[in-house]
């Protein structure tokens, strides 16, 4: 199985894809975010990923708004990797999609959603979301990836909220077609996902181990 996200493919006979999910560890800065997303690509990512629709009034205070996504999906593209965001909200879902996003990311506290799911399919763009319900042994799980409407199709990944580069090195090994980790400028830094994200150098660590474990495979 394989899809396609902008000029990006994963999945059968492709090297396993990582995405780099600043998240709100940007704390709202968009030149923060900008910079995130340019040296997430430095160090081998081929995805950056955000959030938009937060209902909690303390996230909102930290995020970007629909026009900053739309500035970073820009430089995304201009640096040569592709743009994902995850929508919290159907309204959010609708912006993002007005913006011209490509593919949508769905996190794992909206998979089981029924409804929330199959709106954000009807915009018709490959959509690849954590699914809650699915795992085989060790907390290696699965990426539910919908590439149209009327195909509903499934590629190996693993969402790794570990603060380390380990778990998600295994689940390449295992076979995994892309990665997600939460990334941080600062392992000292206050932010919201602090005790779930790695920083560069280990990104870097991660992209080049992805590298090395194929060659091995």
């Amino acid at each position: 199985m394989q899809i396609q996200i902008g000029n990006l493919k994963i999945g059968d006979a492709q090297p396993c894809r990582v995405i780099a999910e600043i998240c709100n560890n940007h704390m709202g800065s968009l030149a923060f975010a900008l910079e995130m997303a340019t040296q997430a690509k430095r160090c081998g990512a081929d995805i950056v990923k955000s959030q938009y629709g937060f209902e909690d009034i303390r996230r909102k205070k930290r995020a970007l708004v629909i026009e900053e996504h739309a500035i970073l999906r820009d430089h995304c593209e201009d640096i040569g990797v592709e743009y994902l965001c995850t929508p919290f909200t159907i309204e959010a879902a609708k912006e993002l999609d007005n913006i011209g996003l490509k593919a949508f990311k769905i996190g794992s506290g909206q998979s089981g959603g029924e409804k929330f799911v199959d709106a954000v399919r009807e915009f018709g763009k490959p959509v690849i979301a954590s699914h809650p319900d699915i795992y085989i042994p060790d907390g290696f799980d699965f990426e539910l990836v919908v590439d149209k409407l009327d195909c509903v199709q499934y590629a190996n990944g693993y969402s790794c909220h570990s603060p380390t580069i380990y778990p998600a090195l295994a689940a390449v090994a295992l076979g995994a077609a892309v990665i997600e980790k939460h990334l941080i400028w600062d392992k000292q830094q206050i932010c919201p996902d602090q005790m779930n994200s790695i920083d560069f150098n280990q990104l870097r660590e991660l992209t080049q181990g992805i590298k090395e474990i194929e060659e091995l495979l």
